[in-house]
């Protein structure tokens, strides 16, 4: 069952639209839905026409549906302390003066989108979403992004290498613990965990959108190998803004023709991808009936006549024998040692990497009555009604 689903493509292809009527359609079917943008633009609030801020926010109009525009650069302000205490503070307890690091000295290509990667994967580990949808940059962006386990993982073991050489000699003059080195071994941890996140097929998907001409073709192309590299799967391809039958003038049945040659084109590059179609629409693509309108275009109602299959479950599941409450909780890719889990009252408070997530109960429990199993992917809890 898809969690998460990456939408990515070449730069003004749709991608949005394609998103927003993705989430329409799962949150108009009964699942919680969280669409995610890190596009400095704030294209979200454009498509949705509504103000849509960097923490969740409701959609109006759509029951189930949260928007979440990304604040990268308030992300890179909170975390600036942090990386210049990682440098300084080693210094500084062992009496050294003169040194002076600033949070870009550890600055590197790529931070602001590492930033952006741990906001996502943090949605898609609460369990109060069913399916998180992830409207990526332009492709090149999207790459670099993916590519970002891989270059955070070096980044963090030469820090941690160089944190761990000063505190031997520190720990020589003071018994104070560096708490530092465990935070950075924490995110490397969940490094790894997004990591395993993203190669998981029954987790993640990658859906291109794309328009039938060949610059589009030819980066869909490319793109595709590179995700194989990183062995994350594309499932679908939206192509988008095709030119309908109906039109007739001399132009539009120009440019039918030349669609039509590169919808045969992808057809034939891309074999294992489900390809649905949008036609080029009169009016502005903007608004929630116009997104709606997609949604079932791509989709159909509930899943029927739909062009691309979603396979969507709820995040977590309830239900009870005559002796027994049973929780089923879907944790993706998540590692048995970074959870933890605790009842209080009508709650269960579930602890993923560091970070809290409370799940409310329609019962009263009691500590002593759980019991937890760790499946993969999955936390089954079994409550005593006793």
């Amino acid at each position: 069952m898809v969690r998460l689903l990456l939408v990515g493509g070449k730069g003004g292809v749709g991608k949005t639209t394609i998103s927003g009527a993705t989430a329409v359609w799962a949150a108009q079917n009964g699942f919680k839905t969280l669409l995610i943008s890190s596009d400095p633009a704030h294209s979200i609030s454009d498509s949705f026409e509504q103000k849509i801020g960097d923490k969740p926010t409701s959609i109006q109009g759509i029951n189930n549906l949260d928007g979440l525009e990304i604040d990268l650069k308030r992300e890179m302000k909170e975390i600036e302390p942090l990386l210049k205490q990682a440098l300084n503070e080693p210094f500084e307890k062992l009496g050294v003066t003169g040194f002076d690091f600033y949070s870009g000295d550890l600055m590197f290509p790529g931070l602001d989108e590492a930033l952006a990667f741990n906001k996502l994967i943090t949605y898609v580990e609460n369990p109060e979403y069913d399916f998180v949808i992830f409207d990526t940059a332009p492709t090149g962006h999207t790459l670099r992004f993916l590519s970002l386990p891989e270059l955070l993982d070096s980044w963090l073991l030469k820090l941690l290498k160089f944190r761990s050489t000063i505190q031997k000699i520190a720990s020589l003059f003071s018994g104070k613990k560096d708490t530092t080195i465990e935070e950075l071994e924490k995110l490397s941890r969940r490094v790894k965990h997004t990591r395993r996140l993203l190669a998981d097929s029954q987790i993640t998907s990658f859906m291109f959108v794309c328009i039938p001409e060949a610059m589009a073709v030819l980066e869909t192309k490319r793109a595709l190998h590179i995700l194989q590299d990183y062995r994350i799967t594309a499932h679908s391809l939206v192509v988008n803004n095709i030119y309908p039958e109906e039109c007739d003038c001399k132009m539009c049945s120009s440019r039918r023709k030349i669609q039509k040659k590169y919808l045969n084109r992808l057809n034939e590059e891309f074999p294992s991808l489900t390809i649905a179609k949008v036609p080029l629409f009169e009016e502005e693509v903007k608004g929630i009936p116009m997104l709606e309108k997609i949604s079932q275009l791509l989709y159909g109602l509930k899943q029927e006549n739909a062009q691309l299959p979603l396979d969507l479950s709820s995040a977590v599941t309830f239900d009870e024998t005559g002796e027994k409450h049973i929780i089923r909780i879907s944790l993706p890719a998540a590692d048995k040692a970074d959870l933890q889990l605790r009842g209080e009252k009508n709650n269960l408070k579930l602890v993923i990497n560091g970070i809290d997530y409370q799940i409310p109960l329609p019962f009263t429990l009691r500590e002593e009555n759980i019991e937890a199993e760790f499946q993969p992917n999955y936390l089954v809890i079994n409550i005593s009604k006793k």
